[in-house]
């Protein structure tokens, strides 16, 4: 770990303060750190709850198969005939066969407890994954790997209370969700403030003040002169080249290098937050909301009520996810201001203080606990508490 991290000497134990240093003795606690940690605790709460309050309960999972048969004189509907003379066969292209079963009591239990365990880890110094340090710099990605593996299991319970019970729907549900994710950690990492070259004022202190002042003198018009002066200057005798001039316009030409590759790094991260947008659309509006409405439209009777609130309401808070990150990118790298690199002016998400970085973080945390809880609850006591299904014979 940096020294910019260890207390002058002194020891740390357990989870990093604002300073980067930890709880023991060492400074005062960000209000993050300690939101994160509050709120790992509370799905640590939920896991265990739904442990003591469910009752397991099974979803048979189906895949459909063709299934070719001898031909017997007989073709019902949706089957078709193939072959010619006496070697015919019947083939059902619609033959379902029962595969595995998955429990939802145990897919609420783990996506609770995966989101403790990520979320606490990330608090703790033991582990050296440098919390405070990623969050100023706009970025978490083990955030972003928990999210592909408890938004998938989420995804995959809201699959299963709306109907949808073939194995391939729910492999394209997960495939499509853990997609979503990686894309939204690389956009995330695209837009890494650290790739902008400019050191954080808080931690560095006069000195990093004093480079990020001196990056802010130098504007367009001020790059222009001393680019034209170095070259009249490097066009005449070089034992007569202008020092000061040469040193200023090294500068400029490290500052220009360094916004040019964070602009161009950060219209990359808005490809990918677009890509994100449709296969986060594909999973949820494409199978599971497409398949609930669809079995209503042919049903005769409506599903209980909540299973509509669970599956608009989650959406809606999924959809914060993504809204939360496109206002962060948009904050860092306006697109419609860069209609030319010339006035294509990366951002950084944090001034010293509590910037745009840290409050992006409270967003996703305090998201993330109550979609979970919304969700779990919503299941337990709606239906693994007290289910009136009555499973036929497999």
């Amino acid at each position: 770990m940096s020294d910019k991290y260890s207390a002058n000497g002194r020891c740390c134990r357990f989870f990093y303060t604002e300073e980067g240093n930890c709880c023991k003795c060492c400074g005062r606690h960000a209000v993050y750190v300690v939101l994160n940690i509050v709120a790992a605790c509370l799905h640590l709460v939920n896991a265990v709850v739904t442990l003591i309050i469910g009752d397991d309960k099974l979803y048979p999972i189906y895949e459909t198969y063709a299934s070719w048969n001898p031909y017997n004189g007989t073709c019902t509907s949706g089957t078709y005939i193939v072959g010619n003379g006496t070697n015919k066969f019947v083939v059902n292209p619609r033959d379902k066969k029962h595969t595995y079963t998955l429990s939802l009591l145990w897919l609420i239990f783990f996506f609770h407890l995966l989101s403790f365990l990520f979320q606490f880890g990330v608090a703790l110094k033991c582990l050296g994954y440098d919390y405070v340090n990623k969050v100023k710099r706009g970025v978490n990605p083990m955030r972003f790997v928990e999210y592909s593996i408890s938004a998938t299991l989420m995804l995959v319970c809201i699959a299963l209370v709306s109907g949808i019970d073939e194995h391939y729907a729910i492999i394209g549900i997960v495939v499509l969700t853990l997609i979503t994710m990686l894309l939204g950690l690389v956009s995330e990492t695209l837009f890494d403030d650290d790739l902008m070259g400019v050191s954080d004022k808080s931690e560095e202190g006069a000195e990093s003040k004093a480079d990020s002042d001196t990056d802010s003198k130098y504007n367009k018009k001020q790059k222009s002169v001393f680019t034209r002066s170095l070259r009249n200057a490097l066009e005449s005798d070089s034992e007569g080249a202008n020092v000061d001039t040469i040193n200023k316009a090294a500068t400029i030409a490290t500052y220009v290098a360094k916004r040019s590759s964070a602009s161009f790094s950060r219209k990359i991260g808005w490809i990918v937050h677009m890509m994100g947008w449709v296969t986060l659309m594909a999973v949820y509006g494409g199978i599971i909301l497409r398949n609930f409405y669809f079995s209503v439209g042919l049903s005769d009777n409506k599903p209980p009520e909540w299973v509509s609130f669970a599956l608009l309401s989650v959406f809606a808070l999924y959809n914060v996810f993504g809204v939360t990150q496109f206002m962060q990118l948009c904050c860092k790298f306006p697109l419609h201001m860069c209609r030319s690199d010339e006035n294509c002016e990366p951002q950084q998400g944090y001034d010293g203080s509590n910037g745009l970085n840290v409050a992006v973080e409270y967003v996703y945390v305090v998201n993330s606990l109550v979609t979970k809880t919304l969700l779990g609850y919503l299941i337990i006591f709606n239906l693994v508490i007290e289910d009136r299904r009555v499973m036929c014979s497999i």
